[in-house]
């Protein structure tokens, strides 16, 4: 197979996530050249710009960027570059306006950021742009604590963020937290609605990566709602997807023990109801595993949206050490589909719950994480 595209992937992934460093425009135009289509490379440059006070160049780069985002139907990060656009120079109505009609052309993948915005009307897109901040944090960084007051709604626009659910200990004298539960691109976070509620977090929300985020304040929201109803009956819509259990929420029922992110071969057979139809076979990498279930990035995009049919299918997963020495097939349930953005492209995710395990299979798949944990 040809590895070729996978180390273009990792280079792309290596600028953008900071760990390669690239200081100098010449030597990122250099970079351009090579990857011209990539949306975030296109972004990444766009802020190395900006650090230089180079705005116009900077404003050009990100528009260039928001082009792309669009292209790949990765609307959500299309909006952030355009917000960045907007915040070096006040819009024009012809502006606004071309960029509303690239969004209502574009072909976005199914998220809950789409839902929010489908249908959208020109007026409650511009005001939604003119009330939201783009914002970036590095990793480590504390976004909520355990009984803050929620008064932000926000939108992953890359990285990923960790909910620590928390509850106090039985004597009351402190916080016990749990196991995290990640929140990748294009998930939210943030429970402001209903707007005569008021939350306080449940959990400690922190990043893991470096993370940009598209912030929406309560304050700001309940006046948009006000002058637009149907932005209200679309939040309204937003935060039903969250309560349901066939959406990516139940993703926290695989990670009931000590996770490992590592990388190993996976397979995953998914048996159909129906008698007599062959099951299902997909393969990738592990990212994530526990005793409880697995998360298995297949790398591609299999489907046009994600295939929710798929969950609560029986699924036999098939995970193995890179040199093949050591191959264990564990059965479960599929829980949860995500479509995720990868250095510009779309790739399935799948979790998969794991049956309960005898003490000597789930010894073995210990074995094999704490192998790959040390390697």
């Amino acid at each position: 197979m040809d590895q070729q595209p996978d180390k273009k992937a990792n280079i792309i992934k290596h600028i953008i996530d900071g760990t390669i460093k690239i200081d100098s425009v010449q030597e990122f135009e250099a970079i351009l050249d090579i990857f011209p289509d990539a949306p975030s490379l296109h972004k990444a440059f766009s802020d190395l710009l900006v650090r230089k006070k180079s705005y116009d160049a900077a404003a050009k780069s990100y528009n260039k960027a928001t082009a792309l985002f669009l292209h790949s139907g990765m609307i959500l990060q299309a909006i952030a570059s355009k917000i960045m656009v907007w915040n070096l120079s006040k819009p024009t109505n012809q502006d606004a306006w071309a960029f509303y009609s690239s969004l209502r052309k574009s072909n976005p993948s199914e998220t809950p950021f789409k839902k929010f915005i489908e249908k959208i009307t020109y007026p409650e897109m511009v005001s939604i742009l003119k009330n939201s901040e783009y914002v970036r944090y590095p990793a480590g960084k504390s976004i909520l604590k355990y009984g803050d007051l929620e008064e932000n709604l926000y939108f992953v626009v890359s990285g990923t963020v960790h909910e620590i659910p928390c509850q106090p200990s039985k004597d009351g004298k402190e916080v016990v937290r749990k196991t995290p539960i990640p929140l990748f691109e294009n998930d939210f976070l943030g429970r402001v609605y209903p707007f005569d509620k008021k939350n306080t977090s449940p959990s400690d929300v922190e990043t893991t990566t470096r993370v940009e985020l598209i912030k929406l304040s309560k304050e700001r929201l309940i006046g948009l709602c006000k002058k637009y109803p149907d932005i209200e009956m679309r939040l309204n819509h937003l935060y039903q997807l969250r309560s349901d259990p066939g959406t990516d929420s139940s993703s926290h029922i695989i990670r009931k023990s000590a996770r490992y992110k590592i990388l190993m071969n996976a397979s995953v057979e998914i048996f159909h109801d129906e008698s007599g139809v062959s099951p299902m076979m997909v393969s990738g990498t592990t990212t994530d595993i526990s005793l409880g279930g697995i998360c298995i990035d297949l790398q591609t995009n299999l489907w046009k949206e994600p295939p929710l049919h798929l969950v609560g299918k029986t699924a036999k997963t098939k995970i193995s050490l890179p040199n093949e020495f050591l191959t264990l097939s564990i059965l479960g349930k599929i829980v949860w589909v995500k479509q995720l953005s990868q250095s510009g492209k779309i790739v399935d995710i799948l979790g998969v719950q794991f049956k309960e395990m005898p003490p000597k299979l789930s010894g073995i798949l210990l074995v094999m994480a704490n192998i790959m944990n040390e390697g």
